[in-house]
């Protein structure tokens, strides 16, 4: 493998998992040598540990960064209201706040902030 250098950035572009698999032959054709396989595929070392750790869990997929719990989010029963009166009235998020808490007064669990309606 000596001055064979791939093009790992680009190969991951392509496919995450066959980048990761990449490495782990490659490293393998090293006999686990991680520095020397970082220096034949132009990453660093924790690169190649990460796919070694992925391996080790058994999915070399990226994994999801979306979160997974939202403490503020607004209620589906709002979100209706909001969207209802939105395709209704093509209001803007200013005036939308003022008609819906007319509707509902604020004696009903509805609390609003500009934020929450922004369109």
């Amino acid at each position: 493998m000596d001055g064979i250098r791939l093009d790992y950035q680009q190969l991951r572009a392509i496919s995450p998992q066959a980048a990761r698999q990449a490495i782990l032959q490659i490293l393998e054709a090293n006999k686990r040598n991680v520095t020397k396989t970082a220096s034949i595929l132009g990453v660093t070392r924790k690169t190649i540990y990460k796919a070694i750790r992925k391996k080790e869990k058994g999915n070399l997929d990226n994994l999801s960064h979306t979160t997974h719990h939202i403490v503020n989010k607004t209620s589906i029963d709002i979100e209706t209201k909001v969207i209802e009166l939105k395709n209704k009235t093509n209001y803007g998020p200013l005036r939308l706040k003022e008609e819906l808490l007319m509707v509902y007064p604020s004696s009903s669990s509805l609390q609003l902030s500009d934020l929450t309606l922004a369109c």
